[in-house]
């Protein structure tokens, strides 16, 4: 490790929410903890060669994905999430609000199909196990973005959207603190190419999302319905 490496990383404390998530998620998965001290003195980290591999084991990702994404509505990053290739995947998103913080707390949970697939040993393969196979040659990632929009009734709403979209191209957007239960139509107009899916009401003047989809990619399913909680299934069009 070089002297610019030796450097202290910032306090725990101190990280972004989704920062904080992904390094709980790791230091359980790789029971890994997170450095105090300069970084060229720990032992425990490892090194990138030995970080790219660990994070390329599915069983790993699969862990990192299904784990919920906990955004508060007072935050104005914008997540941009993108999956391993598979062909389809369920999307859970559930609102409530943190009175003691007064803010909402907007849960995104993403749950990707099983790839592994077993492949009999006998020396001809079944037509669902050879479709299944050929299947997932095909399979993409998808990408899926959470967005503040801290009041669609913002003038510079939509034009900040558009250039979310311009720079993430996302299949799936996520729309949190829209404060509204109106304007979807208006979202449509801007952003021809993605359709209206669902939406969570707002909590009085907390919350409130909207799901769309770019309908030239993907298609979304609904599944559950629920005043606090929705979710859908995902599919690549073909």
């Amino acid at each position: 490790m070089s002297d610019g490496d030796d450097q202290t990383p910032p306090r725990r404390r101190d990280l972004s929410i989704l920062a904080y998530s992904i390094i709980t998620n790791l230091e359980e998965l790789l029971q890994l903890r997170y450095p105090v001290g300069p970084l060229a003195a720990n032992s425990e980290l490892p090194s990138l060669d030995e970080v790219y591999v660990l994070i390329q084991q599915l069983e790993i990702l699969s862990e990192i994905y299904d784990r919920e994404t906990i955004v508060y509505g007072e935050s104005t990053q914008t997540i941009c999430i993108e999956t391993y290739s598979v062909n389809t995947a369920t999307v859970g998103i559930s609102s409530g609000v943190n009175h003691s913080l007064t803010t909402a707390i907007h849960s995104v949970e993403i749950s990707l199909e099983d790839i592994n697939h077993e492949i009999p040993n006998e020396g001809f393969i079944y037509s669902e196990e050879q479709e299944s196979i050929q299947q997932m040659q095909y399979s993409q990632p998808f990408t899926i973005v959470i967005y503040n929009a801290r009041r669609v009734a913002r003038p510079s709403f939509i034009p900040s959207l558009q250039q979310t979209i311009s720079l993430y191209n996302p299949h799936v957007l996520i729309i949190t603190e829209t404060r509204s239960i109106m304007g979807q139509h208006n979202v449509i107009e801007h952003c021809p190419n993605y359709e209206y899916v669902q939406s969570l009401a707002p909590f009085g003047y907390l919350g409130g999302s909207w799901v769309l989809c770019d309908a030239r990619y993907v298609t979304a399913r609904m599944l559950t319905i629920t005043r606090k909680q929705i979710s859908f299934e995902l599919e690549h069009r073909t």
